[in-house]
């Protein structure tokens, strides 16, 4: 029988009325519209929700072969990762917007299996469900009610990374990792439906995305806790670093001028450079530039060192450094880098920069140190020579150690704690040159206070007229307030004292015959009498001749 023949004939009608159509189109009538798409609604920017999972998440489940999750919309297919813990074989197929991953073993009893949706997932435009969800199931009859409470900062910056990876472990399990998850964007993670017993925590910005914590560049931690029996909620707080170990390097280098080399890094500098640190400078032709000395820059230039030299000229020269270390305390190796010299003079002239105390500051510390830099490098010899701190009072110069901190910066230490309430001054001579010949040519001053401070001093004296048949008293009093130290029993009739261990500070000192032995005066029928005017207690040092006549 042959088949039918209405289709082929309404075809051939059909053939020329599209021809029509298509000519009318070319020839521009305005009867013919430009054909669009549908606009088809706003853009799709929702991430797909989880409708339903299949079986029920939770326990009591029979034996389970393989699961369903529902979603909202259609998924992507090559979106899709699952992760089992424990881990078990499983397939994983997508069909429209069902998620089904399937076990190639049925679950065993008395297991509780934990899935983990990647946060990869994603619609097929590309939303994705940005957090990973977890599911569980289990045969038993209860789920383990225990829960871990992650918080994670990076140390340094706070909030991690969205590529953070946390892995929870038994410390005895050989390293199976039972779950794993990431936090939000709080820096939180929820791990929940853990036992008992002891787990090892690593969180990691896991950069490469290769699951693996690479601690010399991805920041990270690891943890060891105990989760007991019926703990419900365990917070635990994570601090997030990188296990460096390696030091920095010379990343650039340029010359300032004739005198200076600015010197960069691959990472920011630790304080400690300036004990390890060192620098050494060669021409064109082999021939030592003398190295003076060098300090290192703060804030966003915290990667920099800048190196005082002898005069560096033009053409090549080549800087070495070793010993400068980062701020864990990593050592550089030797790296050298060649760069272009210079002959320019400084573009400034040598200055005092900073102090402290500052000029008319009231709370400077008592024991200091005192801080002192300049523009550029100076000889220590001569800041040790024109640079004095003395009392106002009475012009007496304090001692103490003055040492270089870098190349442009010292620090002075009094041999003991000033006075407070005394006006000091810092005093810095003219004739201190800079390397490149450049002097300060006038002397310049501040003045300041400092607070009381903690060093004790010491109290002498002898006490005459008193019963050498009574115990005696000595009355030691903040000046203009009440308030006294009480020290026994010195025989005879002239006793000399030495105290110790007092305060610094102004006190008045009087002693009195304790005639009835209550350790305080009784008035006009206990002897009595008073060293003159207020003793000044120095700190770490012995006001001596604070001598008390009793009188009856």
């Amino acid at each position: 029988m042959e088949p039918a023949r209405p289709a082929r004939a309404l075809w051939a009608v059909s053939a020329p009325i599209l021809v029509v159509v298509a000519l009318v189109c070319l020839s521009g009538l305005p009867g013919c519209a430009r054909v669009i798409a549908p606009s088809g609604g706003p853009e799709d920017t929702e991430a797909p929700l989880l409708l339903e999972a299949r079986p029920p998440q939770g326990p009591g489940a029979a034996e389970i072969e393989r699961v369903e999750l529902v979603w909202s919309e259609r998924l992507d297919k090559t979106s899709a990762v699952v992760s089992l813990f424990p881990e078990l074989p499983h397939q994983l197929s997508v069909r429209g917007s069902e998620l089904e991953i399937g076990l190639t073993e049925p679950l065993d009893s008395a297991v509780t299996l934990v899935m983990v949706v990647s946060r990869s997932l994603s619609d097929t435009r590309g939303n994705s469900i940005g957090l990973p969800v977890s599911l569980v199931f289990s045969t038993a009859d209860s789920l383990p009610s225990n829960t871990l409470d992650l918080r994670l900062l990076l140390q340094g910056v706070g909030a991690v990374s969205p590529g953070t990876r946390v892995e929870v472990m038994r410390a005895a399990g050989g390293g199976t990792i039972l779950r794993v998850t990431s936090p939000d964007t709080t820096g939180r993670a929820v791990v929940p439906w853990l036992e008992e017993g002891t787990f090892v925590v690593r969180a990691f910005e896991d950069q490469d995305f290769d699951r693996i914590w690479s601690p010399d560049y991805e920041a990270g931690a690891e943890t060891t806790l105990v989760v007991p029996a019926g703990a419900d909620t365990t917070v635990v707080e994570m601090s997030l670093s990188v296990v460096d170990t390696i030091g920095p390097g010379i990343s650039e280098a340029e010359a300032l001028d004739a005198y200076h080399v600015t010197v960069d890094f691959t990472e920011q500098l630790g304080d400690s450079s300036i004990g390890t640190g060192s620098f050494s400078v060669t021409d064109s032709s082999g021939t030592a530039v003398e190295v003076h000395g060098f300090w290192l820059s703060s804030g966003r230039q915290a990667f920099r060192a800048t190196v005082a030299t002898g005069f560096l000229g033009e053409g090549d020269v080549t800087i070495r450094a070793s010993g400068m270390a980062d701020l864990v305390g990593n050592i550089t190796p030797v790296d050298s880098i060649t760069l272009e010299g210079s002959s320019e003079m400084p573009g400034d002239t040598l200055h005092v920069i900073s102090h402290l105390p500052m000029d008319g500051q009231t709370n400077a510390i008592a024991a200091g140190p005192f801080y002192l830099a300049f523009s550029h490098w100076v000889s220590l010899e001569e800041v040790r020579e024109r640079w004095l701190l003395s009392s106002v009072v009475d012009s007496m110069r304090v001692p103490g150690v003055l040492e270089r901190l870098d190349g442009r910066s010292f620090s002075f230490v009094p041999e003991h704690e000033l006075l407070g309430d005394r006006q000091y001054v810092f005093r810095l001579l003219p004739g201190i040159t800079s390397v490149f010949g450049d002097t300060l040519r006038e002397s310049s001053q501040w003045a300041f206070m400092s607070e009381w401070g903690s060093e004790p001093g010491r109290l002498s004296g002898a006490i005459t007229g008193a019963s050498p048949t009574s115990g005696l008293i000595l009355q030691v009093a903040p000046a203009g307030a009440s308030g006294s130290i009480l020290y026994l029993e010195l025989s005879g009739g002239t006793r000399e004292f030495s105290v110790d261990d007092i305060p610094a500070g102004r006190y008045t000192v009087a002693a009195f015959s304790d005639l009835d032995g209550d350790s305080e005066w009784a008035g006009p029928s206990e002897p009595y009498g008073a060293h003159p005017g207020v003793v000044e207690v120095l700190p770490g040092l012995e006001s001596g001749g604070v001598d008390i006549e009793i009188l009856p």
